[in-house]
Protein backbone atom coordinates (compact mmCIF):
# COMPACT_ATOMS: atom_id res chain seq x y z
CA UNK A 1 0.00 0.00 0.00
CA UNK A 2 1.65 3.39 -1.03
CA UNK A 3 1.80 5.96 1.18
CA UNK A 4 -0.03 9.05 0.52
CA UNK A 5 -0.61 12.60 2.75
CA UNK A 6 1.90 15.19 4.12
CA UNK A 7 4.33 12.50 5.97
CA UNK A 8 4.73 10.89 2.46
CA UNK A 9 5.89 13.99 1.13
CA UNK A 10 8.12 15.20 4.14
CA UNK A 11 9.95 11.38 3.29
CA UNK A 12 10.80 12.04 -0.44
CA UNK A 13 11.86 15.57 1.35
CA UNK A 14 14.46 14.32 3.74
CA UNK A 15 15.25 11.49 0.50
CA UNK A 16 16.42 14.20 -1.43
CA UNK A 17 18.01 15.81 1.60
CA UNK A 18 20.20 12.73 2.36
CA UNK A 19 21.21 11.90 -1.93
CA UNK A 20 22.28 15.56 -1.82
CA UNK A 21 24.40 14.47 1.01
CA UNK A 22 25.95 11.86 -0.45
CA UNK A 23 26.95 13.91 -3.81
CA UNK A 24 28.20 17.09 -2.12
CA UNK A 25 31.70 16.82 -1.24
CA UNK A 26 31.49 19.98 1.05
CA UNK A 27 31.34 18.69 4.62
CA UNK A 28 29.48 21.73 6.40
CA UNK A 29 26.71 21.16 3.57
CA UNK A 30 26.39 17.91 3.89
CA UNK A 31 26.40 18.10 7.67
CA UNK A 32 23.29 20.60 7.25
CA UNK A 33 21.85 18.32 4.46
CA UNK A 34 21.78 15.72 6.97
CA UNK A 35 20.31 17.59 9.56
CA UNK A 36 17.73 18.84 7.31
CA UNK A 37 16.68 15.11 6.55
CA UNK A 38 16.61 14.68 10.18
CA UNK A 39 14.13 17.18 10.33
CA UNK A 40 11.87 16.31 7.89
CA UNK A 41 11.74 12.81 9.32
CA UNK A 42 10.70 13.97 12.42
CA UNK A 43 8.22 15.93 10.81
CA UNK A 44 6.82 12.94 8.87
CA UNK A 45 6.98 10.88 12.27
CA UNK A 46 5.12 13.63 13.84
CA UNK A 47 2.05 13.44 10.88
CA UNK A 48 1.73 9.72 11.41
CA UNK A 49 1.38 10.14 15.18
CA UNK A 50 -1.49 12.47 14.82
CA UNK A 51 -2.84 10.77 12.13
CA UNK A 52 -2.11 7.26 14.12
CA UNK A 53 -0.19 5.41 11.19
CA UNK A 54 2.74 3.14 11.51
CA UNK A 55 6.05 4.41 10.04
CA UNK A 56 8.53 2.02 7.60
CA UNK A 57 10.55 4.64 6.60
CA UNK A 58 11.47 5.51 9.81
CA UNK A 59 12.74 2.01 10.79
CA UNK A 60 14.58 2.42 7.43
CA UNK A 61 15.97 5.94 8.86
CA UNK A 62 16.82 4.41 12.00
CA UNK A 63 18.44 1.74 10.13
CA UNK A 64 20.74 3.96 8.34
CA UNK A 65 21.77 5.87 11.55
CA UNK A 66 22.32 8.91 9.88
CA UNK A 67 23.57 11.23 11.67
CA UNK A 68 24.58 15.07 11.59
CA UNK A 69 28.14 15.95 13.06
CA UNK A 70 28.44 18.54 15.95
CA UNK A 71 24.24 18.37 16.45
CA UNK A 72 22.16 17.03 18.90
CA UNK A 73 20.22 14.39 17.77
CA UNK A 74 16.21 14.87 18.12
CA UNK A 75 14.66 12.80 21.07
CA UNK A 76 12.36 10.11 20.05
Amino acid sequence: MAETGAAAYYRLYAARCLEMSREDSNAPNRASLLAMAQVWMALADQADRSNGTASAAEQQLKEEQVTSPGRPQPES
